[in-house]
């Protein structure tokens, strides 16, 4: 009964009540995003490393050593070597030694040289290992595998080859075109940079390298163009993908070549502590170590100022509009001294009025949220690819989790709390005016 009396009285007040559901909406389509994405983003951030004990890269910075080498994003000013590594992986704590060399691109997308063991160690949130939506890992120095982000932005298989560049830039002119690289193998899914990300061998950068012409030019057949933010054209071809031994094997590669970190394994993992104070003491040898957790921890900490700040701004923003519903129906109440005497003529209570206010209030917030959700939702769906390269990690189209529900639920408590200001007044006014009588 009062909630068809609430939506005939939203009905009659639709002008000044669509402005505040306009309000609403708006409001609590910033809320849901902000939260969407900031929970999407600290899970990618927990979730972008696992099954890594220590990881070993030059004299630098935590924080640095940990965004080249997980996040991919920049690279240390030095580099250590594979002699290095060497030494290191010899220690009887070791278990095994992973590899990172970074400085190509493709498409804007960053090549990760590396070992075939990446793929046997290097793990994701709670322990997952990697895995192939298609194919296989390389086992060539011209071959490479792709992450399920780039295959999806650049709409590549198994089977296509393509042209590395070198440098960092989205946009670079310097392209190795003699060592075109097969796609051998997608990777699945793991909302992590691993995603985004192409992995081949140390071998193929270095030869990529070594047979890169002086001069900067790009052949001007066999091009494929793709969407990718702007317009990129990158060389692809179709090979036959099965062939039965690779054409060009991974040969060992000397001790002195450069790499930009590595990931290590212990057999013990007590023995983690110890072994990163014997890597960062050693003055012979320039390198840092690091355990993941904690520097990713650090890393969270620092972000921690800008997550509480646009939290802050964006709950100003909601409690902003509830302001304007307060406001709302407490202009309302005036007019609608008429509207409660016919009520009050009929029998209802003060109470009644109080509640009438309450669930005309909740009755808006229930319809703008689900407004909201759907609409974000729409959004997600159309602009995720977009979103996921922009913030460098995975955005998931499902809006619905624990966080969003725990933010419906303060938003619920919010409007309560604000309407029942109006609905107090115009409880108390009836009650008033039923003793008067």
């Amino acid at each position: 009964m009062l909630l068809r009396l609430a939506l005939r009285s939203l009905k009659y007040r639709q002008q000044s009540v669509l402005l505040t559901f306009i309000a609403m909406v708006l409001s609590l389509s910033v809320l849901f995003a902000v939260e969407h994405i900031r929970a999407q983003i600290k899970e990618s951030f927990t979730r972008s490393v696992s099954g890594v004990d220590l990881i070993i890269g030059p004299r630098t910075g935590d924080l640095t050593l940990l965004l080249s080498s997980v996040f991919h994003r920049g690279v240390p000013s030095a580099a250590m070597t594979l002699d290095d590594l060497n030494t290191i992986s010899a220690k009887p704590q070791v278990s095994w030694a992973v590899p990172i060399s970074l400085g190509d691109m493709h498409a804007g997308f960053t090549v990760v040289g590396t070992s075939q063991d990446f793929f046997n160690y290097f793990q994701t949130g709670e322990q997952v290992p990697l895995s192939f939506a298609d194919g296989r890992a390389f086992a060539a120095s011209n071959e490479i595998v792709i992450g399920a982000q780039v295959a999806k932005s650049l709409h590549y298989q198994v089977g296509q080859s393509i042209v590395l560049a070198h440098g960092l830039g989205e946009v670079s002119f310097h392209h190795h075109d003699d060592h075109p690289l097969l796609i051998t193998g997608i990777l699945t899914p793991t909302g992590t940079p691993v995603d985004h990300a192409l992995f081949t061998s140390l071998q193929a950068l270095k030869q990529a390298h070594d047979s890169s012409p002086k001069s900067l030019k790009r052949p001007s057949q066999n091009t494929h163009t793709h969407k990718h933010e702007h317009e990129h054209d990158h060389d692809i071809e179709s090979v036959d993908v099965s062939l039965p031994d690779p054409d060009k094997p991974l040969l060992p590669l000397s001790p002195g070549t450069d790499i930009t970190s590595a990931f290590l394994g212990l057999s013990n993992p007590v023995a983690v502590l110890s072994l990163q104070r014997i890597i960062n003491r050693d003055n012979n040898r320039p390198l840092s170590a690091i355990i993941p957790g904690v520097t990713l921890n650090q890393l969270w900490q620092i972000l921690r100022f800008v997550e509480t700040t646009l939290q802050v701004i964006t709950w100003l923003i909601v409690f902003a509009t509830l302001l304007g519903l307060m406001t709302m129906l407490l202009a309302s109440m005036r007019e609608r001294k008429a509207e409660f005497a016919v009520f009050r003529a009929l029998g209802a209570r003060p109470g009644q009025i109080f509640w009438l206010i309450q669930i005309e209030a909740i009755t808006l917030t229930i319809i703008a949220i689900l407004t909201s959700v759907i609409l974000l939702s729409s959004v997600l769906i159309i602009a995720a690819n977009s979103l996921s390269l922009a913030l460098g990690v995975s955005i998931s189209t499902t809006l619905i989790s624990d966080t969003i529900l725990y933010n419906i639920g303060w938003v619920l408590l919010s409007v309560i709390l604000s309407t029942s200001i109006p609905a107090w007044n115009a409880y108390k006014n009836n009650l008033q005016s039923n003793l008067q009588r």
